[in-house]
């Protein structure tokens, strides 16, 4: 069985209050991905990461950016950050360096 189908198990299982909170957390994650992914819809290659690694990010139902689009994806925890502009796009870690 597969990471979706189980998560969708365990989804369906789950009692009202915690499918909303899940559905926020699903959100969540789903705006920190885009912010890793380019328009052409492959992953951002940080540290160790390698192409094919994952499932493409379209699984997850990112939005598809469109010639006009322009957007700042800003992830201030993680110090990653995303500047956008139609097919164009640059990630970038700007957070402190080494444990504070």
């Amino acid at each position: 069985m597969n990471l979706e189908t189980r998560i969708r198990n365990l989804y369906a299982r789950a009692a009202a209050a915690d499918r909303e909170e899940a559905r926020a957390a699903f959100a969540e994650l789903r705006a920190a991905l885009a912010a890793f992914t380019h328009p052409d819809g492959d992953i951002a290659l940080f540290n160790d990461a390698w192409l094919g690694e994952a499932p493409p990010a379209e699984t997850f139902a990112l939005p598809s950016p469109t010639a006009t689009t322009a957007a700042i994806y800003a992830l201030p925890h993680s110090g990653y950050m995303q500047l956008r502009s139609g097919r164009h796009a640059v990630v970038f870690d700007c957070g402190a360096c080494g444990p504070d």
